[in-house]
């Protein structure tokens, strides 16, 4: 993220997690999303900043919410079922030394539903892991997920109106980005309003897809994919002083998205087979219950037998 705001420290920044994990155990997918959004647009409108504001929202003051996450999923899988969810939102001030913040918001939940049994093989659907929220998500006074809509707006408009008086001028050369997407003035306050954080829709592409890998530490298997596309707004501004050198504002976020298996598992498009059982104890039970079956039958089988030869002793 740091290439677009060069010269600025890495702080705040959660790394050791991706931004978007899934891990799949025996009896639900425990879903994580960390959403780290960068932000400098204060260094070109100073006025701007996004709320700073520290809190949780779990529980029944979470019903909201889960009724919002829950549409979402419903949107691919109608059976699955959210619970157990937790909002956490950790925003710091604007740096007065440098005009950074960092505004991290963490959605967690567990998932179930999403799974069938099949010949002691678990068939779980993973489409619905493009779910988009399109709701306000709401932490206190502060909205956490439509933060275009809530927060952007205005700075853009500040943005578009100093483009159009400094671009007359013919001194300086502006490049907007939203989403990806290069943006010019006249449509860059209805391109950031869709700015929004739980929105997931890039992750679409068949889990059969995503890169796999294999961690023997934890014995589990890893399906990653890193997307190339920043979100957010960005706005470059060059001189067209000669050599001069461009700056860059703005806000933004990316998601690198992980989902953990246990090593026997394998995709085919969205579906994620998982075996729960150490094939190695399967085949050991087979043969030690084989072993004992045998065993018994055999033991059966030589009573008959001794107790047919001792009849007919008695018989002579």
């Amino acid at each position: 993220m740091l290439i677009f705001f060069p010269g600025l420290p890495r702080v705040h920044a959660s790394t050791a997690s991706p931004s978007f994990g899934a891990d799949v155990l025996s009896d639900y997918v425990q879903v994580t999303t960390n959403i780290n959004v960068l932000q400098n647009l204060t260094g070109l409108v100073s006025t701007f900043s996004l709320p700073a504001y520290n809190g949780t929202l779990v529980g029944n003051n979470s019903s909201n919410l889960v009724s919002a996450v829950q549409s979402a999923i419903d949107q691919k899988i109608p059976d699955a079922k959210v619970s157990d969810l937790t909002l956490r939102l950790s925003s710091t001030n604007v740096s007065s030394s440098i005009g950074l913040q960092w505004f991290n918001a963490s959605l967690a939940f567990r998932l179930s539903g999403v799974e069938s049994l099949e010949n002691g093989i678990e068939h779980l659907n993973m489409a619905w892991k493009s779910f988009s929220i399109i709701q306000n998500v709401t932490l206190g006074s502060v909205e956490v997920n439509n933060i275009g809509q809530s927060y952007l707006e205005t700075p853009a408009a500040q943005i578009a109106q100093i483009e159009r008086s400094s671009g007359s001028s013919n001194l300086v050369t502006y490049q907007n980005i939203v989403n990806y997407f290069r943006i010019t003035p006249a449509n860059l306050v209805s391109a950031t309003a869709s700015v929004n954080l739980f929105n997931f829709t890039q992750l679409s592409s068949s889990l059969d897809r995503w890169a796999e890998s294999y961690d023997s530490s934890s014995d589990r298997a890893t399906w990653s994919l890193s997307p190339i596309q920043i979100f957010g707004i960005i706005v470059t501004i060059t001189s067209k002083e000669p050599q001069a050198t461009p700056t860059t504002n703005g806000v933004i976020f990316r998601i690198h998205a992980s989902i953990s298996a246990p090593a026997r598992s394998w995709a085919q498009g969205d579906t994620l087979f998982v075996s729960f059982n150490d094939y190695s104890e399967t085949i050991m039970l087979a043969v030690v219950t084989t072993g004992i079956v045998v065993l018994a039958v055999g033991f059966v089988l030589e009573r008959r037998v001794m107790k047919k030869t001792f009849k007919r002793k008695l018989k002579r």
